[in-house]
């Protein structure tokens, strides 16, 4: 397991209230997908925090993001 201590990750943490109760898997998904990040020279930010895991990640459905994506620019329009 990993753990995220003050700025470093460490190998080997478990899951508790110490380390914000934050799972390994949610830790290594973070890693993996900023690894594709940098591989594709995508700039991002590597200090956010760890949100979820895979199993708590809401999956919406394609209608629900068609309509997000209508809705986003519509609400940008305001005045």
């Amino acid at each position: 397991m990993i753990l995220y201590v003050g700025k470093a990750w460490r190998i080997g943490a478990v899951v508790s209230a110490e380390n914000g109760g934050i799972s390994a898997e949610a830790i290594e998904r973070k890693h993996r997908s900023e690894a594709i990040l940098r591989a594709e020279g995508v700039p991002f930010i590597s200090h956010l925090p760890v949100i979820e895991t895979t199993a708590e990640a809401v999956k919406r459905s394609k209608e629900e993001v068609a309509l997000r994506t209508l809705c986003v620019p519509l609400v940008g329009l305001r005045p």
